[in-house]
Order: structure tokens, then sequence, then C-alpha cells
């Protein structure tokens, strides 16, 4: 793999393992109120918004009362469905009314979270299985194939579409013979094939459908 690939990998794996563990953190939190915390039904008061870089961050204040004492607090949640006078069910500690949380709303953030995760993960993991299964392939038929030195007769390269820092590319040359040789992957931006240069193709002696195209 390339050092832009492996950092591109790190970078994903990174970013997973936050999500993992802004969703634990979540549940721990939702779970310490479930066990711990008392339910009450509060009333939404207000909804406080303010710009922050470019997009609307918004606040949601609730009012509830515990033992004939009325509280006015921030919930440290906020959905679309969320208006003023709406009624809600929240938790609240015990020994400090204060500390509030609307636990209804973390099993979404948890589904967001695993699903973040899941994403990164699997575009992390996915390039390295292809690498190694393509090199045991590749390696095989290098080992035991015929060596055909094969002419590029057309080169496409999806330019608009960046995958990875990479675009898609579609090479294809012919032998001596007139058959065609296909291979696609994701070519980075500095390699440059062009139509008319030579490379060598291995093909499987027992299988021509199964060969490899030695790309440098």
């Amino acid at each position: 793999m390339r050092k832009k690939d492996i950092f591109t990998t790190v970078l994903l794996l990174f970013f997973g393992a936050v999500a993992l563990v802004v969703m634990f953190l979540f549940s721990a939190r939702a779970e310490k109120y479930e066990t711990q915390g008392v339910a009450v039904e509060a009333v939404i008061s207000d909804i406080q918004s303010e710009s922050r870089h470019d997009e609307y961050v918004h606040h949601t204040i609730v009012t509830y009362e515990v033992d004939g004492v009325s509280y006015t607090n921030k919930l440290d949640t906020y959905t679309s469905s969320f208006y003023v006078g709406k009624k809600i069910t929240i938790r609240y500690m015990p020994d400090n009314p204060n500390q509030i949380s609307y636990t209804d709303g973390t099993s979404v953030i948890k589904i967001v979270m695993i699903g973040v995760a899941t994403f990164c993960f699997v575009l992390a993991v996915a390039p390295i299985v292809k690498t190694v299964a393509g090199t045991y392939k590749s390696r095989s038929i290098k080992a035991n194939g015929r060596k055909l030195v094969c002419k590029i007769t057309g080169v496409d390269v999806k330019s608009n579409v960046t995958i990875m820092g990479k675009n898609p590319c579609t090479i294809t040359c012919f032998d001596d013979m007139g058959n065609a040789y296909t291979t696609k992957f994701l070519c980075p931006f500095e390699d440059n094939y062009m139509p008319g240069q030579m490379v060598n193709v291995y093909v499987d002696r027992n299988n021509p459908n199964k060969y490899f195209i030695e790309l440098d």
C-alpha cells in the first residue's frame, strides 16, 4: 500500500474509533439516568438557536416540577420533533434535580454512531482485504502463468470521481494474437498510463480468463 493509502486507512480507523467512543459515552450516561434517575414530565418552554460555523445549533429549555419546586434547565438533546409547549419525559438525579437528561434520544445517537463507525471501518478494511487477495492471486498467476507483452490500447480515467484520493481507471490491452485483457483499479493522480505503452500480462495456463496485468 502507498503512504497515502496507509494515511487514509489510519484516518478512517481513527474516526471509526471516535464514533464508537462517543457511542459508549452516550450509552453509559443514558444507563446512569435510566437506573438512577427519576422520570418526570417536562414542558419545552423555549428553543434557543445560535449560529456556529455557518450552521445553527439548537438548545432545548424545559420546565418541570420536583417536590413542588419548579425548575428550568437546558436539556442535553434537541430533535426536529421538539417544539415549544411539547410535553416530554425526562429524568433527573435525585440528589440534584438540576441534572437532567432525555434518554429517549440516546438510541438515535447510538444508531448514528454505530453507522458512522461501521462505514469508516468498512472503508478502511476493504482496500486491505482487496490488496491481500489481489497480491495472493497475482503472485500465483505470475509464478505459474504465461508471460505476455501487451500493448495498452485504451485508458479510461473517471477524473470526475474521486475515491480515497484516487480516480477509477480502466485499462485495456491486447497481445499479438488479438486477445484483449482488461483491469479496473483506483488510479493515483500521479500515475499516467497512455495508449501505446507496453505492459506485462500473466495468464493462467489452465484458464485464460484468469490473468494479471502488471502495472508499475
